[in-house]
């Protein structure tokens, strides 16, 4: 629970995109538990102020010919 604690304080002002391409980044599994757990290491090696943006890409308007 703590360790929980931590993490959301460490991805505080993230966004839901940003946050989820962390948790996909990080997770991995124990074979010998037969569980998922998140990895701190791999946690260490992002750069959490350059993660990319996700921003919602608009569809470029298209001039109709009627």
């Amino acid at each position: 629970m703590e360790q929980e604690e931590a993490l959301d304080e460490l991805l505080r002002g993230l966004t839901d995109k940003q946050k989820e391409y962390v948790y996909n980044y990080c997770m991995n599994w124990n074979l010998e538990l037969d569980d998922a757990y998140f990895d701190y290491e791999k946690f260490e090696e992002l750069d959490l102020k350059n993660l990319p943006t996700f921003e919602e890409e608009k569809e470029p308007e298209i001039d109709l010919p009627f």
